[in-house]
Order: structure tokens, then sequence, then C-alpha cells
């Protein structure tokens, strides 16, 4: 196994300008926040989601974070995060958590780029495209746990359903 040393003249600056460009070709607007990351906002099917992605050059990755605007109050945090944790088991890519220091829920997903300088546009659209179904996914029963005191399990299987056909 070859264990690559950080180079700090190295980092990944040309990774975010792809995460840019593609961002920006699919009418996505960024900005940089700091030198290590670019943070956006991009719509929902429920709302329009907060979005961050930082590179991470010690380990040629970066990192895509996605946070709804909605805050937890404290009694609902137990079952907030058993809703996580049954929405999780079901996600094939990145997780989704509740930051603690925030009381807000974010899904984040870590894209290992070794040995390139930037990642594939098709890399980053599908790694966006994963965050935002996962949150389009947890709104619905997100709503039901706080805002109706329903419990996890019933609120995810209500929202989870898949339809055929056309209405």
């Amino acid at each position: 196994m070859t264990v690559s040393v950080y180079d700090e003249d190295d980092g990944l600056a040309s990774a975010l300008e792809g995460v840019a460009d593609a961002l920006g070709a699919d009418g996505v607007q960024s900005e940089p926040a700091g030198p290590e990351a670019l943070q956006f906002t991009i719509a929902g099917d429920w709302t329009e989601l907060s979005g961050l992605v930082a590179s991470h050059p010690e380990v040629s990755a970066l990192v895509f974070s996605l946070a709804l605007d909605i805050e937890v109050a404290a009694a609902h945090v137990a079952r907030v995060r058993e809703l996580l944790s049954l929405v999780n088991e079901r996600l094939w890519l990145g997780h989704l958590d509740l930051w603690p220091n925030e009381d807000t829920i974010v899904f984040r997903h870590t894209l290992l780029i070794p040995g390139r300088e930037q990642a594939s546009d098709e890399e980053i659209s599908m790694s966006l495209a994963a965050g935002v179904s996962a949150m389009d996914r947890l709104f619905p029963a997100l709503k039901l746990v706080i805002e109706d005191g329903a419990g996890p399990e019933a609120a995810l299987a209500s929202c989870l359903f898949e339809t055929d056909g056309e209405a």
C-alpha cells in the first residue's frame, strides 16, 4: 500500500473550480466560502437546500454537504435521530446527520479523487443528486415527526412509496 504525503502547494483548487463549473452548468451559482470551499443554494422538491463543497487535499477528497433550513427543537431530537437512522439505512450514497451545535439536518458525502486534479462532472452531479434526493425523501417524514408528533417509523412509511405510471 502506498501512502501519499500531503503537499500544501498542490491543494485541490482546480477541483473546486471543476465543482463551480459543474454547478454553473446546472444553473446553480456558487461562491467561495474560504480558500478551500464553495457555498451555494440548490432547489429540492420541497425547499431550498444550503450547500457547501469543501476540499480536503490531505486525503484528496471533496466533501459535499446539503443542509435543510429547519431547526430541530430539543423535544424532537430523539425522534429525529431515529428517523435519520431509518433513512440512512436506505441511502446508497452519503448519510444524513443532525449537527448538534446548530440543530440542523445535513446530508454529507465524501468523494475521494486520489491522483486526479478534479472530479468528473458526472461524479459531482451524482453526489449532489444523491443529497437532494435524500433530503426530498426525508422532508415530508421530518415534517410529520416535528409538526404532527408522528413516530419515526410511521412517518417514514407514509412517505416512502413509489407510484407506477402517471396520474
